[in-house]
């Protein structure tokens, strides 16, 4: 999974010729939006899994008072308004505690957290500012003007803040996937001696005193 993210941080970046060379097309922001919003799917259609497992993982290994559910983690990206803000929490909460972080700390600020979120909503703001330019042009008889090399410079932009937020993504997925596997090792590690010590005693007959 973390090849397939570096794949797809690389892919907007390959939009960025096309659209610096096809200004004319870069323009219509329907043609812009599409693909962005394709990858935007297929990101997420990769990283649900990997997310509902790394919270699963904390449930078994019997991490104490968490907050976030696997599913919820998970349904919280399709969710309107919780989609804005519960996200990066259990992200963050999952990062920390998958580095042995307590209750207390697990909500503590995460560098590539904050960054891997800011990119991705100021990313997709853009481009549903220019999904809403097509549906005011398609639907209304308004129409929007914009100076020439708006629309492409958005477009720019929205790619780099994606890609920006793709490979934050993939360096999470890194550092979780690392600290879990030490971490479940630990409580393996942990259980095998107890399981060692014990011991199972055959009752005996009681010694009848020789007269």
């Amino acid at each position: 999974q973390g090849a397939l993210l570096r794949a797809l941080a690389i892919l907007p970046a390959c939009l960025l010729p096309l659209a610096w060379r096809t200004p004319a097309v870069a323009e219509a922001p329907e043609w812009v939006a599409g693909p962005v919003l394709l990858v935007f799917a297929v990101s997420l259609l990769v990283i649900a899994p990997w997310i509902h497992r790394a919270h699963a993982n904390l449930h078994a290994a019997g991490l104490p008072e968490l907050t976030f559910t696997p599913r919820w983690a998970v349904a919280s990206f399709l969710v309107p308004g919780p989609s804005l803000y519960v996200p990066p929490l259990a992200m963050r909460e999952l990062y920390n505690r998958s580095h042995g972080e307590g209750p207390v700390d697990a909500r503590a600020d995460v560098g590539d957290v904050s960054s891997w979120w800011t990119c991705l909503i100021a990313g997709m703001g853009i481009v549903l500012f220019l999904l809403t330019i097509v549906a005011i042009q398609t639907f209304t008889r308004f129409h929007i003007l914009t100076p020439v090399g708006v629309n492409t410079g958005l477009y720019l932009f929205a790619l780099l803040l994606l890609a920006g937020s793709a490979w934050f993504l993939q360096r999470l997925v890194a550092s979780v996937t690392a600290a879990q596997v030490a971490l479940l090792g630990e409580a393996a590690g942990a259980e095998a001696p107890a399981r060692r010590l014990v011991v199972t005693v055959a009752p005996t007959a009681p010694v009848q005193p020789q007269t």
